[in-house]
């Protein structure tokens, strides 16, 4: 492993560290400009990278890690799959009577404020959610398949985003260490799922598209480990929660076989090319 890679890696849990602290302690470390979060942790890590990478051509380092790879039937498609598992899992949930309907108020309301508020979320969530997948995903997802190592880099890639976001649930309301462990594992699958994505598509935005819906559909379908918004369908059983067991089990099974795939793919296409030459 190249030197700059191992110090950027080893940055992260420090700044996660750092972030979680600041949570707990109640100090405010971001700010909106406009509507822009301007997130300090955020801005830590773009200083981290910036430091043990310094890149030189900003627009290069972008077009090696997919930032102008673009297709917008992809992206729709990526921003739906977290409503396929949360609607699945509701629809499982209700025939074992595990789920139920949870009937918010104003539903009508919440569905079309939903709907006008996504494309908001998807331009203002470029200096946070955007930064992330092209950090985690674009830096770390990408160094680590030209060092050969594609499925270590997709789990480290993972398990560092998670540790590095979920800071941002804390403090959790009426603590147990079986929500942190629930809660530490949906984040990891998350993570999974949009290396896979941009492994499988070369593109950033794509995993960027999946993370939105993440964000907007699945807290606002079915209800979550911190139970912090209303949602169509609740259960308290940690199976079911839109963030819980199944979930979770769900996007790394479906995103490990794809990640696996494209490698098998890849390694066919790099045969043939040789087979051709």
């Amino acid at each position: 492993m190249k030197s700059k890679l191992f110090l950027f890696l080893a940055s992260i849990p420090v700044i996660a560290a750092a972030a979680a602290l600041t949570n707990i302690a109640g100090i405010k470390t971001h700010y909106y400009v406009w509507e822009l979060l301007v997130d300090g942790k955020t801005l830590l890590l773009i200083g981290a990278f910036v430091l043990f990478f310094r890149p030189k051509n900003w627009r290069n380092e972008g077009q090696k890690r997919g930032v102008f790879r673009w297709s917008i039937l992809r992206n729709i498609g990526a921003f739906l799959i977290p409503a396929l598992v949360a609607g699945g899992l509701a629809g499982a949930g209700i025939l074992l009577k595990k789920v139920s309907y949870a009937d918010p108020e104003n539903a009508t309301t919440m569905l079309l404020t939903l709907i006008f508020d996504i494309p908001a979320i998807f331009i203002f969530s470029v200096t946070t959610v955007f930064v992330e997948e092209y950090l985690f995903r674009g830096v770390i997802v990408t160094e680590f398949e030209r060092n050969g190592a594609p499925s270590t880099g997709l789990f480290v890639s993972s398990l560092l985003w998670a540790l590095y976001a979920i800071v941002d649930e804390l403090p959790i309301d009426e603590f147990t260490w079986v929500k942190l462990s629930v809660l530490l594992l949906f984040y990891f699958s998350v993570g999974i799922a949009c290396g896979s994505l941009y492994f499988s598509s070369r593109s950033v935005w794509i995993s960027y598209a999946f993370r939105i819906g993440v964000l907007t559909i699945t807290p606002s379908f079915l209800s979550g480990v911190t139970g912090a918004t209303d949602a169509f369908f609740g259960t308290e059983n940690f199976y079911f929660l839109g963030d819980g067991i199944i979930a979770s089990a769900l996007l790394v099974t479906i995103f490990t076989a794809l990640f696996f795939a494209t490698v098998v793919r890849r390694k066919q296409q790099a045969a043939i090319a040789y087979a051709v030459k």
